[in-house]
């Protein structure tokens, strides 16, 4: 693994074959568990301002200790931030021994529609038309037998982890995920490793560049096209503010300066949350 001032390094550069290719690297940001104002939901407003980028904001509406009004205060003059759901509680259900869900079809659908019915005109209430009819599961986990409901619920989106196996799980729904974490979640919730998590940035970023070439025609090193890798799918960067260690903030700083000057000259683009959730019909239909 090369080391973190080389990969900083890579990832300018690849944002700079972007340009050069003609093409823009869409990106976008996610940061999860937001359910009141705090000193480190202002912390990652200032970044927001300071570098101009837009930010879905995943609220948790019935979490204990959760307090929407401040939290819509702290937002409400920031055109920036899209308020989404995520979840109801980010309550557990799933048996001993499984891995973490609220929504992974443990419990009875109308259980669960019932929660998804509720948390979202729990957010529409407090935040209106400014508020995206998206879902970011907790734990980025979903039952796939719950999808099909959630545009009957109201939502034209869902968001998990990893790339999408399709963007379009159910008619009507469009799902973007996020890719990257620079979190380490088994190793005491501290900083990733830089090089490590830059490292699979460059790399994804330089796959989406490769494959979109192949895909319209090109020649790409002989490289085939995986199945259900949709190179259009933006890189999503996943984030929660009430983590973070120094050394995180430190990161995501850092990474907003690098990307910066490659979205002016065209080879990078922040995307927002309408932007994301919005796929059209030719492409829906080629995946």
């Amino acid at each position: 693994m090369r080391g973190s001032d080389d990969m900083w390094v890579a990832l300018d550069r690849e944002l700079s074959e972007w340009g050069r290719a003609g093409r823009a690297a869409s990106l976008w940001w996610r940061d999860d568990d937001a359910v009141a104002a705090s000193g480190a939901l202002s912390r990652l407003l200032a970044l927001l301002g300071a570098f101009d980028v837009p930010l879905t904001l995943a609220v948790v509406p019935k979490r204990p200790g959760a307090r929407l009004p401040s939290l819509h205060k702290a937002i409400a003059e920031n055109p920036r931030v899209t308020p989404i759901l995520h979840g109801y509680a980010h309550a557990n259900h799933a048996r001993p021994g499984e891995k973490q869900a609220e929504f992974g079809g443990h419990r009875l659908m109308s259980q669960m529609r019932d929660e998804l019915s509720q948390g979202l005109a729990s957010l529409t209430a407090i935040f209106g038309a400014g508020l995206g009819k998206v879902l970011a599961p907790p734990w980025n986990r979903i039952g796939s037998e719950v999808l099909p409901h959630l545009p009957q619920l109201g939502f034209v989106g869902v968001t998990a982890f990893r790339p999408a196996a399709t963007r379009c799980p159910a008619p009507g729904l469009v799902q973007t995920n996020c890719h990257i974490d620079p979190i380490d979640w088994q190793g005491g919730r501290a900083q990733r490793p830089s090089s490590e998590v830059l490292g699979e940035l460059v790399q994804l970023l330089r796959a989406r560049r490769l494959f979109a070439v192949l895909r319209d025609g090109g020649t790409s090193a002989g490289m085939r096209l995986p199945a259900g890798f949709d190179p259009d799918e933006p890189t999503g960067i996943l984030t929660h503010h009430l983590v973070h260690d120094e050394k995180g903030w430190e990161f995501l700083g850092r990474l907003l300066k690098v990307i910066g000057p490659h979205c002016k000259t065209g080879g990078a683009q922040w995307l927002s949350c309408a932007d994301v959730f919005t796929i059209t019909r030719d492409a829906a239909q080629s995946v």
